[in-house]
C-alpha cells in the first residue's frame, strides 16, 4: 500500500506539471505556464467588461471588438471580464507580464473572467489569449489559469527593405495580425519610399496619383489612418528617416534641424516614435567623424525630449526614445580596431537610445555571442535588425516555408542557423520581411511566437499554426500544399517523382499515377486560393493580391503538365506532333509571360528605379522537368514507330475465323481460313494500333458490287468509303467490310482484293550538310539517327543556299516532312525552303 501511494502521488505531481508545461488552449504565442481545472464556464451574449484604474482606452477598445467578433456585446450582465492593472506582476528581464483567470462566478455557472497586466499594454496582450481561447471553445470555455510574460521586449517588424513600400492597407493590416499574436513594434524604413530617403527633408504630399499609390507611396491622410490603426493594436509605429551621408557631413550644419522639422511634421499624423537610419553609406573611419556622428544622435533624442516629453505632457503625446540603425551594423564590415573606435563613439549616446545590428553578417539569425559582442562594443543592449525573410536581394523568390526550411532555401542565411532556446541579452527583434507583406506573415508568425516564449518554440507546431492563422482553416490545406511549390526552392516534394516520371516515360510507359495526383492536387489547392481574391476578408484578399503572379504561375505550370501527360497517350501523330511544337514554344516563353509580370522598386535615394520582374516558384523541380517534359512528350521513339506494326482481325461474330497481316511491303490484309456467311449486318475488318495517314486502300469491283465499307479514326464516329473517295479521313485506324442486304452472303477473299497500303517506313542511307567543321562533334549522322533529342551543328552561323540533305534509300510517297530546330542563344530561323526530289535535281 504504501509503494501504491508513493506511485500515486508521482502520478499526480506529473500530470499536474504536465498540466503547467503545455500548451492546452492552443494559444500563439506559447505561453509560459497554462493549467485548466478542468470544469467550464459560460459565456454569455452579454459580457460585463469591468476595467479598473489604469486601463486605457485601446485597451477596453480591443476588449470590445473581441467580443463583438464573437457574436457578444458589452454590456452588464451576464458573465464578466474584468481589466486590471497591477505593477507587482513585474519580472525582472521579462516584458509584458500578465495573468489570465477564467473561473465561474460564485455560485453560477457563467465565466467571470480576470486579466492583470503589469500594465494596460501587458492587458492588452492578454487579450489576444482570450480571443484566440474565444475561437476555439466559442460559448463554453475551460476554466483555468495562464501566466505569462515575453522573453523580448520588443517584438515586430523593420520594413526596411529595398522595394515597393507596403500599402497602408497592408501595413494596417500587419498591425492587426501583430495585436492579434502579441508583437508590438514597427518600424517604417522603406528604402524605396522618396520621403524616407531621397526627399527625406520633404513633407509627404497631400494627394498621391493611382501609380504612385501602386508603386507604395503615401500621402499624409494615409499616413494618418496609419499611426491611428498602430496606436488602436498597441503597436509602435515607429517612422524612420534616412538622411544618408548628409548626417556625417561637416558642412551641413542644418541636418539636425531639418530632420527634427521632418519629425514636427511626422509628429502631426500621428507619429510617437521615431528612427534614423544611415545604413548603407560610407562608414566612417576618421574618428573625428565617429564623434560627429554619435554628438547629432544625441542631439536629435535631446531634441525630442525638449519637444515632446517635458513634464506635465500626456503619454499618449510623448515620443518613445530614437532608434538609430548606424553606418556599421554588422561586424564584418569593418576590422576590430575600427569597429571599436566607432561603437566607442556611439557608446556616448544616451542609453535609452536603440542602436541596431544584424550581427556578424548582414543575413545573421539573432545569437547571444553576437548581442554580447554588441553589448561589449556599446556598454549597453542592443537591438536586432533581423533581414527575414527579406527578399529584396531574391525579388522573384518567395519563401513561405518554416522557419527552419527558409534558413536553408534563403541561400544567404547559414543553413545550419538555430533558434536559442534561451537568447540572451535580446530586447529588440525586428524582422526585415519579404516585399510581399500578406505572405510574410508566416514567417513573422513564427518570429513572434519565438521572441516572446524562446524556450517553448517548436518550428514545424509554430508553422503548421501559422497557416490557418494567415489565411483561415478553410484555406490552410490548400496552403501548406502549395508552399513549397510557390518556394523557389520546391526539389524536396517534386524531385523524386519527377524522377520516377522520367523512367517510367523512358521505358515507354504512360505517366505514372502519382505524378498525376500530385498535379491535380496542385490544380485543386490553387483554385482554393483563387477564393481569396473575392473573400469577405480584406486580409484574404490582400495575401491573394501579393500571392497572385506565383499562383498563377504555379497553376499554368500544373496545367501544362497535364497536357503533356495527355500528348503521351494520344494516339494520332499528327496532331501529337504540332502539339508537341505548340507546346514547347508555349513553356518556353513561361519565364516572361506578361500574365505573370509585376513591379518593383531598388535602390534608395536619388537612385530609385522601377522594373519589371517574373515570378519563379517551383524553379529548382518542376520547371526544369516542364521544360525536359516539353522537349519530350513525344517519346523517344517517336519518329521510329509512326508506322503502325501488328494490325487485328475485327468482326461482328465471335466465330468468324479471320486474323489481319502486314506484309513487308507495309500492306494491311484480312485473310479469312475458310469462306464466311455474312448475315444482314455483319462486318470484317481491320484495326490498326493507332490512327495513321494512309497511302492507299483496295478494293477489287466485285466487293463493291455487293458490300459497303467505312472508316473510323476512334471507333466512334464512322464514314463511309466510295470507290471515288476511299479515303475520306485523314488519319484511319479502322476499316470495316459491312454486308448491307437482307439477305447472308458468303465472303471469300484473297490477298489483293481489300487490302491498306500503309506509309511506308523511311529509310534514310546518308545525310549532308553544308561544308564546314562540326561543332563538338555533332555531325550529320545525327540527322538521321530517327532520335530528335540528338542534332547536327556546324560550327558557323547559317548563311544564304546553305543546304541540308536526306538521300533516301528509294522513292516514296512522302506525306509529311517534320524538322526539328534548336538554338542554344535564342537565334531560331525564321525562313526556309523545304523541297522533295526524286533524282536529286
Amino acid at each position: 500500500m504504501k509503494m501504491n501511494r508513493i506511485l500515486f502521488l508521482l502520478l499526480a505531481f506529473l500530470l499536474c506539471m504536465g498540466a503547467w508545461s503545455q500548451n492546452p488552449y492552443g494559444i500563439y504565442p506559447v505561453p509560459h505556464s497554462t493549467q485548466q481545472s478542468g470544469l467550464t464556464a459560460s459565456v454569455t451574449e452579454t459580457v460585463n467588461i469591468i476595467a479598473e484604474d489604469g486601463i486605457d482606452q485601446y485597451t477596453i477598445d480591443r476588449a470590445t471588438q473581441i467580443l463583438e467578433e464573437h457574436g457578444k456585446s458589452a454590456q452588464e450582465g451576464g458573465s464578466i471580464l474584468r481589466l486590471c492593472v497591477d505593477a507587482s506582476l513585474a519580472i525582472p528581464g521579462k516584458y509584458d507580464c500578465h495573468n489570465i483567470s477564467i473561473k465561474r462566478q460564485e455560485g453560477s455557472e457563467l465565466a467571470e473572467i480576470v486579466i492583470v497586466g503589469e500594465n494596460t499594454d501587458a492587458t492588452f496582450y492578454g487579450l489576444a489569449s482570450l480571443e484566440q481561447i474565444l475561437d476555439a471553445y466559442a460559448n463554453n470555455i475551460v476554466c483555468g489559469e495562464i501566466q505569462d510574460y515575453a522573453d523580448v521586449k520588443n517584438r515586430g517588424i523593420i520594413e526596411g527593405y529595398y522595394g515597393v513600400p507596403y500599402s497602408a492597407e497592408v501595413s494596417q493590416d500587419l498591425f492587426r495580425f501583430m495585436a492579434r499574436y502579441k508583437m508590438n513594434m514597427y518600424m517604417y524604413g522603406a528604402k524605396s519610399d522618396p520621403y524616407h530617403s531621397q526627399k527625406w527633408a520633404d513633407p509627404y504630399p497631400t494627394s498621391i496619383t493611382s501609380d504612385q499609390k501602386r508603386l507604395g507611396y503615401l500621402s499624409q491622410k494615409m499616413l494618418k489612418d496609419i499611426t491611428a490603426t498602430a496606436h488602436q493594436c498597441k503597436v509602435n509605429f515607429i517612422w524612420a528617416i534616412h538622411p544618408g551621408s548628409a548626417f556625417t557631413n561637416a558642412s551641413n550644419t542644418t541636418v539636425v534641424s531639418k530632420i527634427m522639422t521632418k519629425f514636427q511634421n511626422m509628429y502631426k499624423l500621428g507619429v510617437r516614435q521615431f528612427g534614423l537610419c544611415v545604413d548603407d553609406v560610407s562608414i566612417p573611419t576618421d574618428e573625428t567623424i565617429q564623434q560627429l556622428n554619435a554628438d547629432r544622435i544625441t542631439e536629435l533624442q535631446t531634441l525630442i525630449d525638449q519637444q515632446w516629453n517635458k513634464d506635465g505632457v500626456a503619454p499618449e503625446d510623448t515620443v518613445k526614445p530614437l532608434n538609430v540603425v548606424p553606418q556599421l551594423y554588422n561586424f564584418s564590415q569593418s576590422n576590430e580596431t575600427n569597429r571599436q573606435k566607432f561603437y566607442a563613439a556611439l557608446a556616448g549616446t544616451p542609453a535609452k537610445v536603440d542602436i541596431y545590428i544584424t550581427g556578424t553578417k548582414t543575413w545573421s539569425v539573432p545569437n547571444s555571442s553576437d548581442l554580447q559582442k554588441g553589448k561589449n562594443y556599446l556598454g549597453r543592449e542592443v537591438s536586432w535588425w533581423w533581414n527575414y525573410p527579406c527578399n529584396d536581394q531574391d525579388v522573384t523568390k518567395l519563401f513561405p516555408m518554416d522557419t527552419y526550411t527558409n534558413f536553408v532555401i534563403h541561400r544567404r542565411i547559414d543553413d545550419g542557423s538555430q533558434l536559442e532556446p534561451n537568447l540572451q541579452n535580446a530586447q529588440t527583434i525586428l524582422i526585415n520581411p519579404m516585399q510581399q507583406g500578406e505572405i510574410s506573415k508566416i514567417a513573422l508568425f513564427s518570429v513572434g511566437n519565438y521572441t516572446w516564449n524562446n524556450a517553448a518554440f517548436d518550428n514545424m507546431a509554430s508553422w503548421e499554426a501559422a497557416l490557418p492563422a494567415v489565411v483561415g482553416q478553410e484555406h490552410a490545406a490548400a496552403l501548406r500544399l502549395l508552399a513549397p511549390y510557390l518556394s523557389y526552392y520546391d526539389s524536396s516534394a517534386f524531385s523524386a517523382l519527377s524522377s520516377r516520371f522520367k523512367t517510367a516515360l523512358g521505358k515507354g510507359n504512360a505517366p505514372t499515377e502519382e505524378m498525376l495526383s500530385e498535379v491535380q492536387g496542385i490544380l485543386e489547392a490553387c483554385a482554393n486560393l483563387h477564393t481569396l481574391e473575392t473573400s469577405e476578408r480584406e486580409s484574404d484578399k490582400l495575401f491573394y493580391n501579393d500571392v497572385k503572379p506565383w499562383l498563377l504561375k504555379l497553376e499554368v505550370m500544373a496545367q501544362e503538365i497535364l497536357k503533356l501527360s495527355e500528348l503521351v497517350v494520344s494516339t494520332n501523330d499528327d496532331a501529337k506532333w504540332e502539339n508537341s511544337v505548340k507546346e514547347q514554344n508555349y513553356v518556353s516563353g513561361l519565364a516572361t509571360d506578361n500574365r505573370f509580370a509585376y513591379d518593383i522598386l531598388t535602390g534608395m535615394g536619388s537612385s530609385i528605379r522601377l522594373s519589371t520582374q517574373y515570378p519563379e516558384p517551383a524553379a529548382e523541380a518542376m520547371t526544369p522537368f516542364l521544360e525536359w517534359f516539353s522537349k519530350n512528350s513525344l517519346g523517344k521513339d517517336y519518329f521510329t514507330n509512326l508506322i503502325p506494326e501488328s494490325p487485328d482481325f475485327i468482326g461482328s461474330r465471335e466465330d468468324m475465323n479471320g486474323s489481319a497481316t502486314l506484309t513487308t511491303s507495309d500492306q494491311a490484309y484480312i485473310r479469312l481460313s475458310q469462306p464466311i456467311v455474312m448475315n444482314s449486318g455483319d462486318y470484317v475488318g481491320i484495326s490498326l494500333p493507332r490512327a495513321v495517314r494512309m497511302d492507299d486502300c483496295v478494293v477489287a469491283d466485285t466487293l463493291w458490287e455487293h458490300y459497303e465499307f467505312f472508316c473510323s479514326a476512334n471507333g466512334k464516329q464512322w464514314v463511309e468509303m466510295k470507290p471515288d473517295n476511299l479515303l475520306p479521313l485523314e488519319h484511319i485506324k479502322y476499316v470495316v467490310l459491312v454486308n448491307p442486304s437482307s439477305e447472308a452472303r458468303f465472303l471469300k477473299l484473297s490477298n489483293s482484293e481489300f487490302k491498306l497500303v500503309l506509309p511506308q517506313k523511311v529509310k534514310p542511307i546518308s545525310a549532308t550538310t553544308p561544308p564546314y567543321t562540326y561543332y563538338s562533334g555533332h555531325t550529320e549522322k545525327y540527322m538521321i539517327d530517327g532520335d530528335y533529342t540528338t542534332w547536327t551543328c556546324i560550327n558557323r552561323n547559317q548563311q544564304a543556299d546553305d543546304a541540308y540533305t536526306i538521300r533516301l534509300r528509294k522513292n516514296i510517297p512522302i506525306h509529311d516532312v517534320r524538322i526539328c530546330m534548336g538554338t542554344e542563344n535564342g537565334d531560331y530561323m525564321t525562313a526556309g525552303l523545304v523541297q522533295i526530289s526524286t533524282n536529286g535535281t
